[in-house]
Formats: C-alpha cells, sequence, structure tokens
C-alpha cells in the first residue's frame, strides 16, 4: 500500500513539475511576442519620421537649389542642414537597416 501512495505522490510531482514548465514557456512566449510588438512599433514609428524628414530636407534643398539658380543667396546655414542630415541618416538606418534586427537577433528562439 506504500507503494501505491508514494507512486501516486511522485506522478502528482511530475505532473505538477510538467504544467509549472509548460506556464513558464508559455509565459516567455508572450514576452517575446510583446518585445517583438514593441520593436515592430517603434520601427514603424521611425519609418514615418523618416518620411517627413526627408520630404522636409528635399524641401528645403529644392528652395535652395531654386534661389540659387535664380540668383539670390537662400539662408540655409550649413550646420543645421548637416546635423539634420545626420540625424535622418541614423533613423534611415533603424528603420530600414540593420539596427532594428540586432535585439531580436541575440535573443534565443523559443
Amino acid at each position: 500500500m506504500g507503494n501505491v501512495v508514494s507512486g501516486m505522490g511522485d506522478a502528482v510531482a511530475d505532473k505538477a513539475k510538467s504544467v509549472m514548465m509548460v506556464s513558464q514557456v508559455q509565459s516567455m512566449r508572450q514576452m517575446k511576442n510583446q518585445r517583438d510588438m514593441q520593436l515592430a512599433i517603434s520601427i514603424a514609428g521611425t519609418r514615418d519620421r523618416v518620411l517627413w524628414m526627408g520630404g522636409a530636407i528635399t524641401t528645403l534643398g529644392l528652395v535652395g537649389v531654386g534661389s540659387h539658380l535664380r540668383g539670390k543667396k537662400f539662408p540655409l546655414p550649413a550646420i543645421p542642414a548637416v546635423i539634420v542630415s545626420t540625424l535622418l541618416a541614423f533613423q534611415l538606418e533603424f528603420a530600414y537597416g540593420g539596427m532594428g534586427a540586432c535585439p531580436t537577433a541575440s535573443m534565443p528562439l523559443l
């Protein structure tokens, strides 16, 4: 009778461990899905920002070229243009380049 009771206790303990492992795996998958969703939202926002920044820089460039062709000086300082272009390049790299894949590349797949 003692073997039957201890055998049942071991089976219950094994079942509890397997249920706990399944729960942990589901929790890890949910956290990974949340991280992936946050990264996707961040990249989508960056792509939208890149479109607006690219449009603004293009407009400033076209106005500068047009005013130069007309013979007038366009008051576009070089330093802000370089800074904004550098920011646009960084955003382009994040939105369409390899920086967006870096956090998920180092995480193990489930």
